[in-house]
């Protein structure tokens, strides 16, 4: 929908070039001299360019992605797996129409939208209900986020047992949880009485002084699990370090990070062939019967989540230079270059 505002909208095209923008992309990613930070700001660099792929060599880039993961584990190329297919959206989670069907009823109308025969009242008006969606998901990412802790905190805590509650708040939070689970149907909800609140409020500053407590101590986690694991693999107290190696996961920044012990076997090549053929199988049936904008989009979008791998700055340079190069449609081109500016200037502010 972006990259259509100029087709509506004047734009300067006065003093830009090629050349210099693709300086100014190279300036931002390289002034960071942290490997993982220039690895991120690469990959949304290369997302934000103009795609002229044809469908074979996009499959190419995309083979090329997997292929990085031979003779790693199988968690690798699952995790790569999960991300490339969101960025094509078609990992779509289950229940999603039942519980957001707001969100299913955009999904379904965006992916059928013609933008290219857009006029200039329908773009703004495709525009508007874009922005709704975009606020609409801003506020339920921030509500499962929020959930989301809630449940790792009140799982540390459990994990921990007695030394996270004293006596008489471990009893409060067991009678909360009992209330609770008599409730017949959840998502009406229930009633708080007076005893209920009672509990709760004597709870208030408990969770965030514990919490302190359980990321005091995480720095030493790490040393603990490298130094002490092995020594304990054969012993009765390898149930602990388990829970602590789960306690680090629960009480980091990573809300969505699964606890489960990792596939660890090695990918065969049937388990590579399965994985990329299923993919390129159901991205291509999503590509049929869309618009070249559509496609395009979603090319730009799996492309900056794959292990786009340069020689040196030299290369990416040329990489980004070609792309610029590609793309002779100036009205395209300048809103891409608008959005690459926006992002760029959004991560300075946060610097």
């Amino acid at each position: 929908m972006n990259i259509s505002k100029y087709r509506f909208e004047d734009y300067d095209i006065k003093g830009y070039t090629d050349a210099s923008f693709a300086d100014e992309l190279m300036a931002y990613i390289t002034k960071d001299k942290d490997q993982s930070n220039i690895r991120y700001k690469t990959m949304d660099v290369l997302k934000g360019l103009p795609i002229r792929l044809t469908k074979k060599r996009f499959f190419e880039l995309v083979r090329d992605g997997y292929s990085v993961y031979k003779g790693g584990s199988m968690e690798s190329i699952k995790g790569f797996d999960y991300m490339l297919r969101s960025a094509a959206l078609l990992k779509e989670p289950e229940g999603m129409s039942t519980y957001f069907p707001a969100l299913d009823e955009y999904d379904r109308h965006f992916a059928s939208l013609d933008i290219e025969s857009l006029d200039a009242e329908g773009y703004y008006d495709e525009s508007t209900r874009l922005a709704e969606c975009i606020d609409y998901l801003n506020e339920h990412i921030s509500s499962c986020q929020l959930l989301a802790e809630g449940i790792n905190q009140l799982y540390a805590f459990i994990l921990t047992g007695d030394c996270a509650f004293d006596e008489e708040n471990l009893s409060a939070v067991k009678k909360i949880i009992s209330i609770i689970n008599k409730v017949e149907d959840p998502a009406l909800g229930y009633d708080l009485d007076d005893d209920m609140n009672e509990l709760l409020e004597g709870l208030e500053g408990v969770q965030e002084e514990e919490l302190e407590r359980l990321e005091d101590a995480d720095g030493a986690l790490e040393d603990i699990l490298s130094s002490k694991f092995a020594a304990a693999a054969n012993k009765s107290v390898l149930a602990d370090f388990i829970v602590i190696d789960k306690l680090k996961i629960l009480v980091s920044s990573s809300y969505f990070a699964d606890t489960d012990e990792e596939d660890a076997s090695e990918v065969t090549p049937e388990a590579f062939l399965a994985l990329l053929n299923d993919f390129v199988g159901d991205i291509s049936d999503s590509f049929e019967n869309k618009s070249k904008t559509y496609v395009r989009a979603l090319m730009a979008s799996c492309i900056g989540c794959m292990p786009m791998n340069f020689e040196n700055t030299t290369k990416l340079r040329e990489y980004i230079l070609g792309s610029l190069n590609a793309c002779t449609n100036a009205a395209e081109k300048m809103a891409l270059v608008g959005q690459l500016r926006e992002m760029m200037a959004a991560d300075m502010d946060l610097e």
